[in-house]
């Protein structure tokens, strides 16, 4: 059995399955790309940072993937909620959680990100892109973020950034990032059918490129 990172002994990593998809039309977790639904795509670059990974959605309908999988304590209620689950499933004083549709994150930026995250005075560790404020579903969560995410949730203030203004935040800025984001496309993600075919082109590419 191969042995777990250092890092997993600290954190659990988990993949939000996403909400109603109403851009795309369909469950956008389960489109594919090169031969893997999406979700699977990006739950293999966090079990690759971390040995494990759990999905947080539906059990009955995402539990055919092979995935562990946990229901969503509040459904229909946002990431927030998908956050609050992530922490009060998990053991350990750090959650990372990502979004199902980033398919251009890698494991050794999610490595890099918790290592971070381990040692910073902060409860939220996330990345700052050129494009949004924050990737707030690519972040890691301190356990002491529960109790404010919790009041929030009760509040209904479901925006996952208003959080951030109640905690002490490490951001990754820009410059960090780009050792891990040399194309420009790591926090990309899938909202879109043309969002999609960009993505499938691009990994369409990459795929001919590995076999030169």
């Amino acid at each position: 059995m191969a042995r777990l990172p250092l890092i997993a002994k600290y954190c659990d990593g988990y993949v939000l399955t996403g909400g109603r998809s109403s851009r795309m039309g369909r469950d956008k977790a389960l489109l594919e790309l090169d031969g893997r639904t999406l979700i699977e795509v990006v739950a293999a670059h966090v079990k690759r940072a971390l040995g494990e990974v759990t999905l947080i959605g539906n059990r009955d309908k995402y539990s055919p993937l092979g995935l562990p999988v946990i229901d969503d304590l509040h459904p229909g209620q946002g990431p927030l909620a998908g956050i609050e689950t992530a922490l009060r499933h998990s053991r350990k004083p750090l959650v990372l959680v990502v979004a199902c549709d980033m398919p251009f994150l890698n494991a050794p930026f999610l490595d890099a990100l918790v290592q971070i995250a381990s040692v910073a005075d902060a409860e939220v560790t996330v990345a700052e892109s050129v494009d949004y404020a924050f990737e707030s579903l690519c972040a890691v969560y301190n356990q002491s973020t529960l109790p404010f995410v919790e009041a929030a949730l009760e509040r209904g203030e479901l925006k996952v950034t208003s959080l951030y203004e109640k905690v002490r935040v490490r951001k990754l800025s820009a410059e960090e990032c780009r050792p891990y984001n040399p194309h420009g496309v790591l926090f990309s993600n899938i909202n879109t059918p043309q969002d999609f075919e960009l993505a499938r082109r691009r990994f369409e590419s990459n795929a001919a490129a590995a076999a030169r």
